[in-house]
C-alpha cells in the first residue's frame, strides 16, 4: 500500500474527475472502486494513483450511459471481448433512446404549434438569450416563440412580471415548468402553473392541450386543480 502521503483525499480525487464526492462513496459500497486506504481513526477515504485508470474507465463507461453494475463485471474480468459485446448492446440502446427522444420532440413541436394558434408563447429560461435562441433555432422550435426572455430580464418571476406590465391579464397568463422554481415563479405573479413532468413528459404536453389550456381559456383552472398539478411535481420529483 502506498504511504498515505502519497494517497489522494476522496474531495480531491472527486474534484479530479469531477465526481460527487457521494458518488464515490456509492462506488465503494457495491464493490466497484474501494478506497487505497481508510484512516482508522477518522474514517477519511484515500485513493492512490494507480487507482486513476480505474476511475477513468469508469468515467468513459458511464460516459456511454453503461449500467454500474456491467462496470463492475468488466473491472473485475477484464473480459475485452465481453466490454466489446456490451458496448454493441449500449449503442444498441442508444439508438433506441435517440428514435424515443426525436419522437418526443415532434410531439413537442406539434403541442407548441397548436398552444400557438391560440395563444402568445414566451420563452423564461435563466440562461442567455441568444443561447436560448440558438437553441430553440437549431431543433426548430423558434418559430413558435413570440419573444425570449433569458437572464438578461432577471429572475423567472421578473419575466413575467415584465410581461403582465405589458397588458396580458394574470388569469389569462401559464407558466409551463418541470422545477418547483418555476411554479414558485408563477404563483410570485398569481398566474396559472402547469408541470411538465420528468419522465412523463409527452403525457405532461398533451395534459397542457387538451385540459390545462382550455381550463384557462374558459375560466374554470381552479386552485384546486392547480393543488392537484403541483401535488403530481412533487410526486414526480420526490416520489
Amino acid at each position: 500500500m502506498a504511504r498515505p502521503q502519497e494517497l489522494f483525499s476522496i474531495g480531491d480525487v472527486a474534484q479530479l474527475f469531477h465526481l460527487s464526492v457521494s458518488s464515490l462513496r456509492h462506488y465503494e459500497t457495491i464493490g466497484l472502486l474501494t478506497p487505497e486506504y481508510t484512516d482508522p481513526a477518522t474514517g477519511y477515504r484515500y485513493y492512490g494513483p494507480r487507482q486513476f485508470e480505474v476511475l477513468n474507465t469508469i468515467r468513459y463507461l458511464r460516459a456511454l450511459d453503461m449500467p454500474l453494475g456491467q462496470i463492475r463485471a468488466f473491472l473485475r474480468n477484464r473480459d475485452v471481448g465481453r466490454i466489446e459485446q456490451l458496448l454493441r448492446e449500449q449503442k444498441a440502446a442508444v439508438v433506441r433512446k435517440q428514435a424515443e427522444l426525436q419522437r418526443v420532440e415532434r410531439k413537442i413541436d406539434n403541442r407548441l404549434r397548436q398552444l400557438h394558434a391560440v395563444a402568445d408563447v414566451a420563452v423564461v429560461s435563466a440562461a442567455n438569450e441568444s443561447a436560448i435562441a440558438s437553441e430553440w433555432k437549431r431543433y426548430g422550435l423558434a418559430r413558435h416563440a413570440d419573444v425570449i426572455f433569458g437572464q438578461e430580464v432577471g429572475s423567472k418571476a421578473n419575466s413575467i412580471a415584465t410581461m403582465l406590465a405589458c397588458g396580458y391579464e394574470s388569469r389569462k397568463v401559464m407558466m409551463v415548468g418541470d422545477a418547483m422554481g418555476d411554479a414558485q415563479a408563477a404563483a410570485a405573479n398569481g398566474v396559472a402553473f402547469v408541470p411538465i413532468l420528468p419522465g412523463r413528459e409527452a403525457d405532461s404536453w398533451r395534459r397542457l392541450q387538451e385540459e390545462a389550456l382550455p381550463k384557462l381559456l374558459h375560466g374554470t383552472f381552479s386552485p384546486a386543480y392547480q393543488a392537484e398539478l403541483l401535488a403530481a411535481l412533487r410526486s414526480a420529483l420526490h416520489g
